[in-house]
């Protein structure tokens, strides 16, 4: 819907022109949806879902509220909301079961989590409680990591469905390692959005990724973007430094694999060295990923992008599964989750899940305008690991969206001071 402002300045990119209540976007609201969104595994009521909701329902509280008070979004997040449209649709017209309530859901936290941070993005002492978060999780999960070393289940009461494995690192305060891992995989993008790329946040977090996660598909991840970073800043500088780091690297890790000879990543690493095509025959989790995300893609295309609805990716696995002998799924029972960001998304929602594609490269592309360099790493980096298993619902995706939504957008707006009675002009977005 547009307002009457939208029709007499069809430029303007904003829709809703009423003054900002304060009612609904305040300190206490927006601190408990960085709280939920930052620690997104703790469970108050145990739910039996890995994500919990609590940052989705805080969301779309602020966001109902702000809507109704007449805040005004960019048009880039109003197209967000195309693809939970489709997927409530798909629920309704296809198959009301409870798993296909909750996928849908995947694809309406997405948009009112975007939301909801590209609103707050606007004001400064909110940018700097979200930048305030950064440390304080990074901090707090890396104490959860180290106690879990010496006592995997201290945090049972809190974390619901626990998956915890010898053989593997520990979970932090997520409910398995691949989760800790990726957790903080994606606040390493946070740390470089909202905190400056904080360099000794930054090592925090690789720590936590190598020894704590010991995350395989993690690492996967840290290995994608140094091939990206030295194919896009390709030069001699960059081949010295490479080549210097390299070899510090090559010592230090010949050292900790000795010291660390029964881990999971000394095991990895020394069969991917001995042979890399190793890594997908021995790992099932990276071998069931992979797995995923190609047989996602494929039915993409086998069906010309119209939308296959919730629940029917083992159906789909089952036909296709007898032609490939190097890939494991596990049990294709049906409820079957897809492993994979994107590859849900377009398996389940057809052309309109690429829309959150195209959402994703053009706030990159908006972001990083005449920075050709950083736009083609972040947009090579951020669409290759989305393909991973990676939840939608993930808050860091949302609020990482938001803020590159949000800065690219600069219009002057004239808001209430919520302090005065006097109206003053102040950037909407900065």
């Amino acid at each position: 819907m547009f307002s009457l402002t939208d029709a007499v300045n069809p430029g303007n990119k904003y829709i809703g022109v009423k003054a900002y209540s304060g009612i609904f976007i305040n300190r206490v609201t927006i601190r408990l949806f960085f709280f939920f969104c930052f620690f997104p595994y703790l469970a108050p009521l145990p739910l039996p879902t890995d994500l919990q909701p609590y940052a989705f329902v805080a969301s779309a509280l602020i966001l109902l509220g702000a809507l109704v008070a007449g805040r005004g979004l960019p048009r880039l997040v109003w197209l967000l909301a195309v693809p939970p449209v489709a997927a409530i649709s798909l629920v309704l017209l296809d198959n009301a079961s409870l798993f296909a309530m909750r996928a849908s859901l995947t694809y309406v936290s997405l948009f009112t989590v975007t939301a909801v941070t590209c609103i707050a993005w606007q004001s400064l002492k909110y940018r700097l409680m979200l930048r305030q978060f950064v440390p304080l999780a990074t901090y707090t999960w890396f104490i959860a990591g180290l106690i879990e070393i010496f006592e995997p289940r201290f945090f049972s009461v809190i974390i619901s469905n626990l998956s915890i494995d010898a053989d593997r690192g520990v979970t932090g305060l997520a409910t398995e390692p691949s989760f800790y891992g990726i957790y903080c995989f994606m606040l390493m993008g946070l740390n470089y959005l909202a905190n400056n790329n904080n360099k000794k946040i930054f090592f925090f977090l690789v720590f936590q990724i190598v020894f704590f996660a010991q995350s395989s598909i993690t690492l996967v991840f840290l290995l994608i973007f140094i091939i990206y970073w030295v194919l896009f800043y390709l030069s001699l500088r960059t081949i010295v430094a490479a080549a210097v780091a390299m070899s510090f690297l090559a010592v230090v890790f010949d050292y900790l694999l000795s010291q660390m000879h029964d881990s999971r990543v000394s095991y990895l690493v020394l069969r991917v060295l001995e042979d890399p095509w190793s890594l997908i025959l021995i790992d099932t989790s990276i071998n069931a990923r992979i797995g995923h995300v190609l047989f996602s893609i494929l039915g993409f295309f086998d069906n010309y992008g119209v939308p296959r609805g919730f629940d029917h990716f083992s159906e789909y696995v089952m036909t296709k599964i007898n032609y490939v002998d190097f890939l494991w799924l596990g049990s294709l029972d049906s409820g079957l989750k897809i492993m994979s960001g994107y590859g849900g998304a377009f398996f389940e929602l057809g052309v309109f899940g690429v829309v959150i594609f195209l959402v994703v490269s053009i706030a990159i592309v908006q972001h990083f305008r005449r920075q050709l360099r950083r736009q083609l790493l972040f947009l090579f980096l951020i669409n290759t690991v989305m393909f991973a298993a990676i939840q939608l619902s993930l808050p860091f995706i949302g609020m990482m969206l938001g803020i590159l939504i949000a800065s690219s957008h600069r219009p002057k707006r004239i808001w209430p001071d919520s302090s005065t009675s006097v109206k003053k002009e102040q950037p909407c977005y900065a």
